[in-house]
């Protein structure tokens, strides 16, 4: 798997929404990174444990901002978030019930991989475009 890279074309323009994405691509990088070096099992722990707490944090703020501007599409944005934390819930009970394995390593790595880029670069993308031109209308 590649290292992800941000660039200004994951940005949805909204400064706390952008920076919580390239810290989950910082982390999503790292565990490739690990991966790389057969370290995989070790990391996997800790990425699992950002993620906890990312997704309160992060989804939050997006769903904290989509309420606030009336969003129209923010039941379908709100409903891809509970998914992921349905399958993260998932991940964490496996890593409890069956330890870190090679297995479970590369199935956080896809999940959170293709995850990340498909709703940053679709979802998330609608969500920047439909603020900027709330801001550009005000």
């Amino acid at each position: 798997m590649a290292i992800l890279q941000w660039s200004p074309a994951l940005s949805v323009g909204v400064e706390e929404i952008d920076a919580q994405h390239q810290q989950l691509i910082s982390h999503i990088n790292a565990l490739v990174r690990a991966m790389e070096k057969g370290q995989g099992r070790s990391e996997v722990s800790q990425t699992l444990q950002f993620l906890q707490d990312y997704v309160v944090t992060h989804f939050g703020a997006e769903e904290k901002i989509m309420r606030q501007s009336a969003y129209p599409a923010y039941a379908q944005h709100k409903a891809q978030h509970e998914a992921f934390v349905r399958d993260f819930k998932v991940l964490r009970q496996k890593l409890e019930k069956e330890g870190s394995n090679a297995a479970l390593v590369i199935q956080v790595q896809h999940q959170v991989c293709d995850w990340t880029v498909n709703h940053v670069c679709q979802t998330d993308m609608k969500l920047g475009q439909f603020l900027t031109t709330r801001k550009v209308r005000a």
